[in-house]
């Protein structure tokens, strides 16, 4: 199988086999399309009786362009991207105001957009057919407020859980009874 990144398929031609699997936490998305197949495993090196078997195997594949980073709150605009000053009547100095806001909701609420808005463009596109989401359940509602119709036609399984810090072969893991139960495997 192979190791390097996915391509979008862009003819759509088996689109609705594809499954895409999102995996996030507040600050970072990966998307992965889940693959399966078969390895060829050598039962001896015989040269005359050559021997194998074959055994299913999967693997996440790191999707093109697929990993989103939340903005660190440095880099978050506010409606006042910078702090003013006011004068008073009452005292002969300046006093400064913090732009209104929750920091935090407000770099998240940006973040699950833009998952959203690749995930809309990748279904334009024809990339996948099943989806799959991973996050903690604050964060997958959110982003269902935020995906498309067209989008959530095709989530097959939701896991409410924070494994965004798990490398491809513990998501496969934690994922097998999500994916068996959702038929994408």
């Amino acid at each position: 199988m192979r190791k390097n990144k996915v391509e979008h398929h862009k003819n759509g031609s088996n689109h609705r086999r594809i499954a895409w699997v999102v995996v996030a936490d507040s600050r970072t998305a990966r998307i992965f399309q889940f693959r399966k197949g078969e390895k060829i495993i050598p039962l001896n090196i015989s040269r005359r009786h050559p021997a194998s078997d074959k055994r299913a195997e999967q693997e996440l594949a790191p999707v093109e362009d697929g990993t989103i980073n939340a903005e660190s709150i440095k880099d978050f605009h506010f409606e006042h991207s910078q702090r003013g000053t006011t004068s008073s009547s009452v005292s002969s100095g300046h006093n400064t105001y913090e732009p209104k806001g929750d920091t935090e909701h407000g770099i998240m609420l940006r973040f699950v957009k833009n998952v959203a808005l690749k995930l809309a463009t990748a279904r334009e596109e024809r990339s996948f057919g099943r989806l799959v989401l991973v996050a903690p359940a604050k964060l997958l509602g959110e982003l269902r407020k935020h995906l498309p119709p067209n989008v959530l036609d095709c989530i097959v399984a939701e896991l409410p859980k924070d494994l965004a810090a798990e490398d491809e072969k513990g998501l496969l893991k934690h994922l097998h009874n999500t994916l068996v139960e959702a038929r994408v495997v």
